[in-house]
């Protein structure tokens, strides 16, 4: 096919700056199972940058990097009838394995069984903030700590299976941890979060019963004296942050979901799962079909909120302020958005 009908934000090689402009690529063709999707929003994740930037999980390169995108159908690959040319769309596009999955084009392949239909009132933007985080929190929260998922045999949601249970949120403003107080609160239990202040209002929107701030000192006594814990998800997982999950659980113990590796000492009491990307990979390939029911159910019911996002400017081409923003720590609580179909050569 002609080259000139796709552009895309290629990474050459590990650590390669600046990334932008967006050049002509190829435009990919759906295989068994596959959709070709116009990518009108792409959402921004830490993990964009660690692979650009180190090669994490990244086969060989140059690659075209990013998992989150909203569009429409283009067209099908074989054994795909769940979609149909024009559907409006979401999808978490496989990480790490070839280029044409890659969110930062303007068309990029995904997988049908980790797609979901958008109904007309959510907004491409809006959805393109859902996907890694929602399954990264789903795994987590489901897979990794044991909360049933909240299906019925009919796929709509049932949300009765942790009544009168506890879980503890550690970064609730974060995209995971915003993602998985919903995920909790749609199966049935309270939620106690740690937030900064400035986010308290905003994740109290999501559901959370109780909203701590992670700054004060007193933290894990005020977490005890909430409730008595013995599940919790780390969406930050800095050594700190779990330090204090494992202190805030009661003395019997418990499950830690944690997003990254933790080398300090932990009781023979309690277990820690991990649900970092590489995980996720992995676990994408065996238990996708029951989880995207899931967010396609708590998406047609209104109960999963999409996170605040900004827009960037100039289409892809604003690629490298989104990833020194990412680097340099100075994203909270909003997800970055591109509009690839704005992006000029």
């Amino acid at each position: 096919m002609s080259t000139n009908l796709n552009l895309a934000i290629v990474v050459p090689g590990k650590g390669a700056s600046p990334l932008a402009p967006a050049r002509p690529v190829d435009l990919p063709v759906p295989g068994e199972g596959e959709l070709l999707v116009k990518v009108e929003a792409a959402g921004q994740n830490p993990v964009d940058t660690m692979q650009a930037a180190v090669g994490y999980i990244v086969p060989s390169f140059p690659i075209i990097v990013g998992v989150d995108c909203a569009g429409s159908v283009v067209s099908l690959g074989p054994g795909v009838s769940s979609f149909a040319p024009g559907d409006r769309i979401a999808a978490y596009t496989p990480l790490g394995q070839a280029s044409q999955y890659g969110a930062y084009q303007q068309y990029c392949l995904a997988r049908a069984a980790a797609a979901i239909h958008l109904p007309a009132s959510l907004s491409y933007d809006s959805a393109a903030t859902l996907p890694l985080a929602f399954y990264t929190a789903a795994i987590g929260l489901h897979l990794l700590l044991g909360v049933p998922v909240p299906l019925d045999e009919a796929g709509t949601l049932a949300p009765d299976v942790g009544a009168d249970e506890w879980i503890l949120v550690w970064g609730a403003s974060s995209s995971v941890g915003a993602a998985a107080v919903q995920l909790a609160k749609a199966a049935g239990f309270h939620v106690v979060a740690t937030a900064s202040p400035a986010n308290f209002a905003y994740v109290q929107t999501l559901g959370a019963d109780v909203v701590l701030d992670y700054h004060d000192p007193a933290i894990v006594d005020s977490i005890q004296s909430t409730a008595s814990l013995s599940l919790a998800f780390d969406a930050i997982s800095q050594p700190p942050t779990t330090t204090a999950c494992l202190a805030a659980l009661s003395s019997e113990g418990g499950k830690i979901a944690i997003t990254l590796p933790y080398a300090g000492a932990v009781p023979d009491s309690v277990e820690l799962l991990g649900v970092n990307a590489s995980a996720l990979h992995s676990r994408m390939l065996h238990d996708v079909p029951e989880l995207t029911r899931l967010w396609q159910a708590l998406i047609n019911e209104g109960k999963l909120r999409p996170h605040p996002f900004k827009i960037m400017p100039h289409g892809l081409n604003s690629i490298d302020a989104g990833f020194a923003l990412q680097r340099e720590g100075k994203i909270s609580a909003q997800k970055l958005v591109y509009h690839p179909q704005e992006t000029q050569a």
